[in-house]
């Protein structure tokens, strides 16, 4: 990889990093030397993602669901306890509740919808 994308020494977080694009970016972050944080709902996600990014001391996984907000900050603590402060973050995660204009959908759709898109 040429040297001028390199990411020696820097931490970054992908949100929703387990699978599809989140995981080919915590690879590609990976492949330029950063230490990886990948975050799921799910934690068989998360077990299968670190054994295809290869379960090692440069990347780390954590359950958490970014709509929730009493789960971000435990989410970035125990981050920044492992590989310090985070310099990249990537808010992969996102949600499609309601089929059809939202200004349509019942609240709880919209509700979900600003947790995750937005506010997450």
């Amino acid at each position: 990889m040429n040297d001028r994308f390199s990411l020696d020494g820097r931490h970054a977080l992908v949100t929703a990093g387990t699978r599809g694009i989140g995981l080919a970016i915590a690879r590609g972050f990976l492949e330029a030397g950063a230490r990886v944080t990948i975050c799921s709902r799910k934690p068989e996600h998360i077990e299968a993602a670190l054994q295809e990014l290869g379960d090692n001391d440069q990347v780390y996984g954590l359950c958490a669901h970014v709509g929730k907000r009493d789960e971000i900050d435990p989410l970035l603590n125990a981050a920044e306890e492992r590989f310090g402060t985070v310099n990249v973050l990537v808010n992969n995660a996102g949600t499609n509740p309601y089929a059809g204009p939202i200004v349509d959908s019942e609240e709880w759709a919209w509700d979900k919808t600003m947790d995750v898109n937005l506010k997450g």
